[in-house]
């Protein structure tokens, strides 16, 4: 309807100036009469054909392409060709529309792509922590060659525990995908908190040592404290707070 109002005010247009020049040169309203209505009848027809064949269509076309594309494939077969009856107003809006959805997804990748970044920088440090204590442990050792059992068993007990954390650091690898996905999964078990703060500390004493700090477990906390929770994920969260508290 707003494409035909366009058309016939295009043609009035044109009708009404060559209706103006034939009075300022017949002085005759019966030929300003003919020649406004002749004008605007065959105006609008070449206009309407004109700007239908090759400015309309094409909206229109246009419009579809980005309807179709917004509602994908499987959903627009359902709902058949998608018509409007005015495209041009809504291509404007569909266009406006799209690009701040797909300023959304280019902001919300940005915002992956940098926990990515952070994610793999993080882990990458956290490698080199156990991996460091283990080393450490190991060479202690060879050069004490096992004379003091006692002492070569409490290192090989912490280097165990070392293995064990860069186990967990490897599970941490999938938490990407995961995250990207939207799938993660939470294990609830009961366990004691106390021990898991305890292995933080113990995993994080080199660390520690580099900034010059000294991790100190209380004793008044020493009585078994149990939790229901997801223990890697807590852990997680201890050893992000320890560290940016050395930071």
């Amino acid at each position: 309807m707003k494409f035909r109002i366009l058309v016939l005010i295009n043609a009035a247009a044109v009708a009404v100036s060559l209706s103006t020049v034939n009075y300022y040169f017949q002085h005759s309203w019966y030929y300003v009469f003919i020649t406004f209505l002749v004008t605007i009848i065959t105006s609008f027809i070449v206009f309407y054909y004109l700007i239908e064949k090759y400015v309309y269509s094409k909206i229109k076309l246009i419009y579809k392409l980005i309807h179709n594309l917004k509602l994908g494939r499987d959903l627009r077969d359902a709902l058949g060709e998608h018509t409007s009856a005015d495209p041009i107003n809504d291509v404007e809006a569909e266009v406006k529309e799209w690009a701040k959805q797909k300023k959304t997804e280019i902001d919300e990748l940005r915002k992956q792509e940098k926990f990515r970044r952070d994610f793999l920088s993080n882990i990458s440090h956290e490698f080199k922590t156990p991996l460091f204590a283990i080393q450490g442990y190991i060479e202690a050792l060879q050069d004490d060659d096992f004379e003091d059992k006692e002492m070569a068993q409490l290192f090989l007990a912490k280097a165990a525990k070392n293995v064990d954390r860069l186990s967990y650091l490897i599970k941490d690898l999938d938490e990407i995908s995961k995250l990207e996905s939207g799938e993660i999964p939470i294990n609830l078990t009961r366990f004691k908190i106390n021990d898991l703060i305890k292995e933080v500390f113990e995993s994080m004493e080199v660390k520690a040592r580099q900034h010059n700090i000294k991790l100190i477990f209380k004793q008044k906390y020493d009585e078994p404290i149990l939790v229901n929770a997801d223990r890697e994920k807590i852990r997680q969260v201890l050893v992000n707070l320890i560290d940016n508290s050395f930071k």
